[in-house]
């Protein structure tokens, strides 16, 4: 084993190919009082090699397809900034196993996948909110504070996944749910 992690340039896999399009678009509203962007960006990204998936074309690891992010940003009274960003990720592709295999010569047998990116998780996507407060002080020096909340809706986005005992179904780890937050910054 130690040996195969050391010498890891015989596993991969070399002579492959990749496809990759898509478009991005971006809205903004950049003065007075009140701030806003929506981006979206389409992409497909997709794999091809030779000893995986029969040879087939696959959604790649970082594949993408659909990502939007609204952001809202108020400013008010006296170095106040009121804020809001939501988030939307398409989900990661990963591999799920087709079936299993049971071994006397392993203690717990062995998954078997015939696809590469077989499924994908689910859609990643939050609201994050704050509240930011800047001034100066007597020397000129900036100062803020800001407080927040991160995942206002208390969603769990999918981390990782594995199959449960239920077909086409699957357990979805996450991080990170609904988390308060509060910075203090200043300058020298």
């Amino acid at each position: 084993f130690d040996k195969d992690v050391l010498n890891y340039d015989q596993f991969l896999h070399r002579n492959g190919k990749m496809r990759t399009y898509g478009v991005e678009v971006l809205l903004q509203k950049t003065s007075g009082k009140l701030y806003g962007s929506l981006s979206y960006t389409f992409a497909n990204s997709k794999s091809r090699f030779s000893a995986l998936n029969q040879g087939q074309w696959f959604n790649a690891d970082f594949d993408s397809r659909h990502s939007a992010n609204f952001l809202v940003m108020y400013s008010f009274g006296k170095g106040y900034k009121l804020s809001g960003n939501w988030i939307y990720k398409t989900g990661r592709p990963f591999t799920l196993p087709t079936s299993r295999a049971e071994s006397d010569d392993w203690r717990i047998g062995f998954n078997i996948m015939n696809d590469v990116n077989n499924v994908r998780l689910p859609a990643f996507h939050r609201l994050d909110i704050n509240i930011e407060r800047k001034w100066k002080t007597k020397k000129g020096n900036s100062n803020w504070f800001t407080v927040g909340v991160y995942n206002v809706y208390n969603r769990v986005n999918p981390f990782f996944a594995q199959p449960t005992d239920i077909p086409n179904k699957l357990e979805v780890r996450g991080l990170f749910p609904i988390l308060p937050f509060f910075t203090f910054g200043f300058e020298l």
